[in-house]
């Protein structure tokens, strides 16, 4: 999933686990439906509406206002990558936080289920990057997947 266009700028380096780097860029692709680099106010509107949220132009005018440093009118991955380290909570991390939670529904330290076979194996997610993981199960052994 990574490109050179979603590639961590030197200023976010170190701030981020590859896991949540990972994670963004997941995020920021499903917004940015044109691959244009840039998430614009008719792809904010999609996402709002994908997650059942009401979509209004004051609304929508708040979320990129907050976010957008070099008053483009749209979203860059630095921006993007910029609010999520704001420690305050924002309309648009906030919604980028419910949209994560949908892409990736399972998080490092979760209990998870897994089936083999017939038989339901059980143990806690230890590693999650992109569509891999890694499961130590409950008798201490390590089981990786996709």
């Amino acid at each position: 999933m990574q490109s050179d266009r979603l590639s961590v700028p030197s200023q976010f380096k170190g701030k981020f686990t590859d896991s949540q780097i990972t994670s963004f860029q997941e995020v920021f692709t499903f917004y940015d439906k044109d691959a244009s680099g840039n998430i614009d106010r008719d792809e904010l509107a999609s996402v709002l509406q994908t997650l059942g949220e009401d979509v209004t132009d004051a609304k929508l005018d708040e979320m990129v206002s907050e976010v957008d440093q070099d008053g483009d009118g749209e979203v860059s991955w630095a921006e993007f990558l910029h609010v999520m380290t704001l420690s305050k909570v924002s309309l648009f991390k906030g919604v980028t936080e419910r949209l994560d939670k949908k892409l990736n529904p399972l998080k490092v330290g979760d209990d998870v289920v897994m089936s083999q076979g017939g038989v339901k194996i059980r143990g806690v997610l230890q590693q999650k990057v992109g569509m891999f993981w890694t499961v130590r199960l409950k008798n201490g052994a390590m089981a990786e997947g996709i």
